[in-house]
């Protein structure tokens, strides 16, 4: 379910009146931690199929593939936030080059 957008203005309204701001310390931790969990159900998805039949195999490749996209968008969330220059696997270009 998506949340209205009113709902969101007055949870954004409501933590600025408290003076509290959040703390993105812990954030990239949890990304790396996140990457982590992917990779491994990735891996495990991998094995599964491994030792299935033609017809096990094409149910959980759906699975492997949804994965795998997890893991993307995981990964480009950490190269925001670390500024490596990439996004989803491309490089950033500069304007000015």
């Amino acid at each position: 379910m998506i949340p209205k957008s009113d709902w969101v203005v007055e949870g954004l309204d409501a933590l600025q009146k408290s003076g509290q701001s959040r703390d993105y310390a812990g954030d990239l931790e949890r990304l790396y931690t996140a990457l982590k969990l992917e990779d491994e159900a990735t891996a495990h998805y991998q094995k599964l199929i491994a030792t299935l039949g033609p017809e096990g195999k094409r149910l959980f490749q759906r699975f492997l593939d949804i994965e795998e996209g997890h893991t993307l968008l995981v990964q480009t969330e950490i190269d925001v936030a670390t500024k490596t220059g990439f996004f989803y696997d491309f490089p950033e270009f500069n304007q000015e080059d």
